[in-house]
């Protein structure tokens, strides 16, 4: 949860990089999509991508993880409902595979969330209410 919080702050002044993971290090990317956000944790390997950005900004979410050489994301977390956080997420699942699929326990009401959880539906996609004291490993690191 601290790493939400933290992401969130820095957000405002986020830079790209594409320097690749380096094994049993934490590497966080901030992507530039605008008021939208969308963040990737790569650890040991693993890569979690927090947020999918707006639908409009997608392109650049896709081309930055295939530039990274990512096909697959271990999980994909949906902190929120709101388009800006969750307008890409159809996409990211129909086009890479996602391991599990984290979100929170709000229904949301907007073509978003729909898209979303059509194509969860469609990709049969893990998917997992987010809950206090649940934990996920990512190598030696846990999320």
């Amino acid at each position: 949860m601290l790493l939400l919080g933290v992401a969130d702050f820095l957000r405002k002044d986020s830079a790209q990089s594409s320097v690749p993971a380096v094994h049993g290090q934490l590497k966080v990317h901030f992507l530039d999509v605008g008021q939208a956000d969308c963040t990737l944790v790569q650890c040991d390997g693993h890569s979690v991508l927090i947020d999918g950005g707006s639908w409009d900004s997608y392109p650049t979410v896709f081309e930055y993880l295939r530039g990274l050489g990512i096909t697959s994301l271990d999980y994909v977390i949906a902190t929120h409902p709101h388009a800006d956080h969750i307008g890409g997420m159809s996409n990211i699942i129909r086009d890479f595979d996602v391991k599990q699929f984290l979100l929170p326990d709000i229904e949301g009401k907007n073509a978003s969330f729909e898209q979303m959880r059509k194509a969860l539906n469609e990709r049969g996609t893990s998917t997992t209410f987010a809950a206090a004291g649940l934990s996920y490993s990512m190598g030696k690191g846990k999320l």
